[in-house]
C-alpha cells in the first residue's frame, strides 16, 4: 500500500474539515439562529459564541472564504496518487479553478446584495450564495487535487528504478543453420519493444533457470524442441511431467518427417524410454544371443549391471551391497512364511484335526480353503487354531 491506514484516516478527517467549515459559515452568516432555536436559547448561544471568531465577524465573510481555501490546499497536500494518470491541465485544472474561484468570488458579491422573494424565511441571495459557496469550493477542491496527483505520480514516476535498470537489447534476427532464435517483449525508454534473444552457438550450452511455473518450458525449452526438430538435430530429452513435451516432440517429429523441405536424416525415428508406464517404453534385452556372443561380452554386462547398481557405495554400504543384503532378507523372510503357512490344518481345542472345505482356484489349479470347517461327523464346527505342516518343527 502506498499509504499507511492511519495516514488514509488523516485526509479523511481533513476531507470531511472543509465541509464542515462551509456549514458553520452558512450558520454564522446566512441563518437566523432565533428562527431555529427550539432548545430554549441553545443554538442562539452557540451562534454567539461562533460569532466571536474573527473569521466569521459580521463583513469578515472574506477571511471565511481564505479560510477554507487554506483548508483545501492543506488537505489535497495529502491526497493519494493514481497509478497512469493522464494529466490534462486544461480539463483538470484550469477550468475547475477558475470556475470554482469565480463561483466563491460570486457568493461573496451574492451575499451583500439582497435579493427576494425568500424561500424558508432566506432571502433568493442567501440561497444563492450557499449554492455557489459549495459547488466554487468542489470545484477548487477537484482541481488542487489532481495537481497533487500530479506531482506526487511524477515524483514516484520511477521508485523501483525501472527506467535506470532498463537498457537496449537485440531487436535484429540473427541466425545460421545451428541458432535458436527466441522472439521476446522488452522495456526500454518509457515503451516496450520487440526484439531477439540469439542463440547463435547452442553448442556452448544454456543454462535456464526459474522458479516452478515461470515460464521456462514454454519461453525457453519449446523453442529449442521446434527449432532443433525443424534442422533435423538428434534430441535426448527429459520430460519429467510426461507426456507433456513427449506430445510436442513427437508431434514436431511427425510434422518435419512428412515436411516437403524435411532436413531429417533419412532413417530418423522416436524412441521413448519410460521406467515408469512400461508400456509406453522402447525396451531392449541386453542379454539376447547378438549381444553376447562369448564369455569376455557375458562377463562385461554382468560387470556393468552390478556397477549399476553401486550408486552410494561409497556413503556406506549402499548400492549392489544394499541390494544383495535386501534380496537375502526377502528370500529368508518368503522360506519363513512358506514353511509357516505350507499345509495348514484346522483343530480344535483338544488337538483334534478337523476338515476344512477346500475349492480348486481356476487360475492356479490349487486347493484353497473356503473358511468352513467340519469335524469328522460332518457338522459344521469353528476351529481353535490352524496349523501349518513344518510349523511345529
Amino acid at each position: 500500500m502506498e499509504e499507511s491506514k492511519e495516514l488514509q484516516g488523516f485526509y479523511k478527517i481533513f476531507r470531511a474539515v472543509i465541509y464542515v467549515s462551509i456549514l458553520m459559515e452558512f450558520f454564522a452568516y446566512a441563518l437566523e439562529p432565533e428562527q431555529l432555536d427550539f432548545l430554549g436559547g441553545v443554538v442562539t448561544d452557540i451562534h454567539t459564541r461562533i460569532k466571536r471568531w474573527m473569521i466569521y465577524h459580521d463583513g469578515n465573510l472574506v477571511y471565511s472564504k481564505v479560510a477554507t481555501f487554506l483548508l483545501i490546499c492543506i488537505t489535497c497536500v495529502g491526497t493519494r496518487n493514481k497509478k497512469h494518470l493522464e494529466f490534462d491541465a486544461r480539463r483538470q485544472v484550469l477550468y475547475p479553478l477558475l470556475s470554482g474561484v469565480l463561483l466563491i468570488v460570486q457568493s461573496v458579491w451574492l451575499f451583500g446584495h439582497s435579493i427576494m422573494p425568500c424561500f424558508y424565511t432566506l432571502r433568493l441571495n442567501t440561497w444563492l450564495y450557499m449554492l455557489t459557496s459549495i459547488v466554487g469550493v468542489v470545484l477548487v477542491h477537484i482541481a488542487l487535487d489532481n495537481i497533487s496527483k500530479f506531482l506526487k505520480e511524477g515524483l514516484l514516476k520511477d521508485r523501483f528504478n525501472f527506467e535506470n535498470e532498463s537498457f537496449e537489447q537485440c531487436r535484429e534476427l540473427q541466425e545460421n543453420k545451428y541458432s535458436v532464435n527466441i522472439p521476446m517483449r522488452y522495456y526500454y525508454k518509457g515503451k516496450f519493444r520487440k526484439g531477439w534473444v540469439n542463440i547463435v552457438n547452442p553448442f556452448r550450452g544454456t543454462w535456464v533457470v526459474g522458479t516452478p511455473g515461470s515460464g521456462k518450458t514454454f519461453s525457453i525449452i519449446e523453442p529449442f524442441i521446434r527449432q532443433h526438430s525443424e534442422k533435423g538435430f538428434a534430441m535426448v530429452v527429459y520430460d519429467y511431467k510426461f507426456p507433456t513435451l513427449a506430445t510436442k516432440l513427437y508431434y514436431h517429429y511427425l510434422k518435419n518427417k512428412n515436411a516437403k523441405d524435411s532436413k531429417m536424416p533419412h532413417g530418423m525415428k522416436f524412441n521413448i524410454i519410460n521406467f515408469v508406464d512400461v508400456e509406453y517404453s522402447r525396451r531392449v534385452n541386453p542379454i539376447q544371443l547378438k549381444y553376447i556372443n562369448n564369455l569376455a561380452a557375458a562377463s562385461e554386462t554382468a560387470e556393468t549391471l552390478l556397477e549399476s547398481l553401486q550408486k552410494g557405495k561409497k556413503e556406506g554400504g549402499g548400492g549392489s551391497d544394499q541390494f544383495f543384503q535386501t534380496s537375502a532378507v526377502n528370500f529368508l523372510a518368503a522360506c519363513i512364511y512358506f514353511f509357516c503357512n505350507y499345509g495348514k490344518e484346522p483343530y480344535d481345542k483338544d488337538g483334534k484335526m478337523l476338515i476344512a472345505e477346500r475349492r480348486e482356484d481356476p487360475k492356479t489349479k490349487r486347493l484353497i480353503p473356503t473358511g468352513r470347517v467340519f469335524d469328522h461327523s460332518g457338522a459344521e464346527v469353528q476351529p481353535a487354531y490352524w496349523l501349518g505342516k513344518y510349523s511345529d518343527m
